[in-house]
């Protein structure tokens, strides 16, 4: 019986550093932001700072995507008299969603939290509550946001979510009816690897592209040294990342044309 095997080509898609939006001197400031909401008052607050929210700097977009690659392929299997099935999928490995880490509460005065946490390097920057260093140094070297920002205070975005991987698959049966005209059957299951394992196919990603692990307890007096309460990232609740659940649950469908 003849069979047909098609294969498409594969396709990555980069964002070279190159092209990486990068800040722009505080002189001059570029009003840049991702505009996810629909007021202007929650577009402003949840425009991450490092200072004064009323002056948006250039940074990573929101929807930054920053990798991702995609694969296809499909087989054709004749089955004899006309009649024929086809298997296809479609895969998508794609970089998480980015985030910026801020203090859980307003530090600044403006009444909102969307200021962008300052990164201590050593224990010495900062005076710790609710835990101790170590748990927060520990915090720090497994965040993408800060890791690699020791004694700054980061560009918004630098954060990521993990990957997201998801593998379509279609089955596709060609019954004839005429020498024409023929029904077509199809099962099609999006997110087909949460079919094979409750584990697999899972999205997350950071909730208004923020995290918040700590709580800013003001400046101490004696010392000049900000507070750093632990509470937040201790706490029973505490989640880095939101599972998307429609999107992490694998669906089906069944279908029927006619070809004429």
């Amino acid at each position: 019986m003849p069979t047909t095997a098609r294969w498409s080509a594969l396709t990555i898609v980069s964002t070279p550093a190159a092209r990486r939006p990068r800040p722009v001197a505080p002189k001059a400031p570029t009003p840049c932001e991702s505009s996810t909401n629909s007021t202007a008052f929650s577009n402003w607050r949840f425009l991450y700072t490092r200072g004064n929210p009323n002056t948006a700097i250039l940074g990573i977009s929101d929807r930054d995507v920053r990798h991702r690659i995609n694969a296809a392929a499909s087989y054709r299997q004749s089955l004899g008299y006309g009649t024929a099935v086809t298997a296809s999928v479609f895969y998508n490995v794609q970089s998480g969603r980015p985030y910026t880490t801020t203090f859980s509460n307003d530090m600044n005065g403006d009444l909102q939290d969307n200021d962008i946490l300052f990164v201590p390097a050593n224990p010495s920057d900062v005076i710790v509550t609710g835990g101790t260093w170590d748990e927060l140094n520990a915090y720090i070297e497994g965040d993408s946001s800060m890791k690699d920002h020791r004694g700054l205070i980061p560009e918004r975005n630098m954060g990521r979510a993990p990957w997201t991987n998801g593998l379509d698959f279609r089955l596709a049966f060609d019954l004839p009816v005429k020498a024409r005209n023929n029904f077509q059957i199809t099962v099609d299951v999006s997110n087909f690897l949460n079919m094979l394992n409750k584990d697999w196919g899972v999205v997350r990603y950071p909730n208004f592209n923020e995290v918040s692990p700590i709580r800013f307890d003001g400046v101490d007096a004696a010392t000049g040294k900000m507070i750093y309460n632990l509470t937040p990232m201790k706490a029973a609740t505490f989640k880095k990342f939101e599972n998307d659940d429609p999107r992490s649950r694998y669906q089906a469908q069944l279908g029927v044309r006619f070809r004429f």
